[in-house]
């Protein structure tokens, strides 16, 4: 069995924060597994931290690569996935399939949460593994 070491620890207060492009706006991002994150993973899943102002928001778009979720951590947030709205409170998380349309905004005072990705490569080999 592999030891762990500290490079497969992270601590949010250590995440460096950055400012995503795109389809974001009025947010902060934290990469705490696997992209630009020091714990790095051989599957390609990612885990990010997601800090939205209460102006902020993100356009509708797809990801053909990977499933997402998010957990909501603090605040109030609605995702539109695929044209069906959901409100997330503290606890809450939803699901978004490959491909599906989605976009989310905060509502209120903002909102915080993770974003947990796995990429279609490991998703692929974790069905393999099941049959």
């Amino acid at each position: 069995m592999e030891h762990l070491t500290m490079e497969h620890f992270m601590h949010l207060d250590n995440a460096e924060p950055t400012i995503p492009g795109g389809t974001h706006k009025g947010c902060i991002l934290k990469h705490l597994i696997g992209n630009e994150s020091p714990v790095g993973v051989e599957g390609g899943m990612r885990v990010a931290y997601f800090e939205y102002e209460p102006t902020g928001s993100t356009e509708p778009h797809r990801h053909d690569q990977e499933e997402q979720a998010y957990f909501l951590l603090e605040g109030l947030m609605t995702v539109t996935v695929d044209g069906s709205e959901y409100d997330l409170t503290p606890g809450g998380i939803v699901h978004i399939p490959l491909n599906a349309e989605h976009s989310y905004a905060p509502v209120g005072e903002g909102c915080k949460f993770l974003i947990i990705c796995a990429p279609v490569a490991f998703l692929e080999g974790y069905q393999n593994q099941s049959d």
